[in-house]
């Protein structure tokens, strides 16, 4: 008796440890998942539209996708503000109506778009939240 209450104990435990450890929370699940995301995205960059060259995304640990862009003519960025603020919209509506940004959705994922000029430097940015996007 002694012997099967030991060997119970101790195959409890192992569970309890083994489960315990191999056990991601759900925000680690969500940025594993969406770093593969990223990766898949770098695979296929740069990816050049017109005068605008997609470099590279990323993740950061607030549960966000950033989107680094290069313009190659930043003379069309005079009024920055305006731009940003059209550009948002229109990031706002390929979110919304892009059924595989969804679960994405569900999960409170940020997206942040960076665009610099062709030396690195930041022309604009903008950033969307789950609070625009619901």
């Amino acid at each position: 008796m002694k012997k099967s209450v030991l060997f119970t104990s101790i195959l409890l435990c192992s569970f309890l440890f083994f489960t315990h450890c191999s056990t991601k929370s759900a925000d680690q699940q969500l940025l594993e998942a969406m770093q593969r995301e990223a990766a898949t995205v770098n695979a296929q960059c740069p990816v050049v539209d017109g005068s605008l060259i997609l470099d590279s995304c990323s993740v950061s640990s607030d549960k966000a996708f950033n989107y680094h862009y290069t313009m190659t003519d930043t003379s069309i960025a005079s009024d920055t503000a305006a731009i940003a603020s059209e550009n948002k919209k229109i990031m706002l509506g390929v979110i919304n109506n892009n059924p595989a940004m969804n679960e994405y959705k569900q999960l409170g994922v940020s997206f942040v778009y960076r665009f610099g000029d062709k030396a690195g430097n930041n022309v604009y940015s903008f950033r969307i939240t789950p609070e625009d996007y619901q």
